[in-house]
C-alpha cells in the first residue's frame, strides 16, 4: 500500500512540474511562403532528457518545448529548416532549438534540423529550445525567418 501511495504522489508530483500554457492551436502562422503551421502545445518543464542524461534547470527557470503542426501548401517538397526558428524572450534574448523529435526521431545534430514535407501534407513536430527561461515568463514571441512573430493566446 505505501508503494501504491509513493506511487501516485511522484505522479502528482511530475504533472505539477509540468505547466501547459493555453494557445490558440486554430491560429495558423507563416514559416515562409510554402510552409504555414499552428502551435499546438508549450510546455514548460524543470527536467528534459537530451543525449541519455537528464538536466534539471536551475531553480525559478523552465525548458521550453512546443508541438507544432506544419502544412506544405505548394506542391513541391519543401524543406523546413528548424534553425530559423529562435525563441525571442522578454530581455530580448534569443534561443535556438535545440532538438527536434519527428515520428519517434530524434534530430539533435544543427545539420539534421532540416526536415522535409511533401506536397499538401501535414506532420507533428516537436521542438525543444536549448536554455531555460524564467518560470514565470510567458511565451509570446518567436523569430522565423528573421522576422518577430507575436504567438495568438486564448
Amino acid at each position: 500500500m505505501k508503494k501504491i501511495l509513493f506511487l501516485i504522489f511522484v505522479i502528482s508530483i511530475s504533472s505539477q512540474a509540468q505547466k501547459n500554457l493555453k494557445i490558440d492551436n486554430d491560429h495558423i502562422y507563416v514559416f515562409n511562403k510554402d510552409l504555414e503551421f499552428s502551435i499546438i502545445k508549450i510546455s514548460k518543464n524543470r527536467t528534459t532528457s537530451r543525449y541519455n542524461t537528464t538536466y534539471v534547470a536551475k531553480k525559478g527557470t523552465r525548458f521550453i518545448s512546443m508541438y507544432l503542426k506544419f502544412k506544405n501548401t505548394s506542391n513541391e517538397t519543401k524543406t523546413i529548416d528548424f534553425s530559423n526558428i529562435l525563441l525571442l524572450t522578454d530581455n530580448n534574448q534569443t534561443i535556438k532549438i535545440d532538438f527536434v523529435v519527428k515520428a519517434m526521431k530524434l534530430t539533435a545534430n544543427t545539420d539534421r534540423l532540416k526536415i522535409k514535407l511533401k506536397p499538401g501534407k501535414k506532420r507533428m513536430i516537436a521542438i525543444e529550445f536549448e536554455s531555460p527561461v524564467e518560470k514565470d515568463e510567458k511565451i509570446d514571441q518567436l523569430i522565423i525567418n528573421e522576422k518577430v512573430v507575436s504567438l495568438s493566446y486564448n
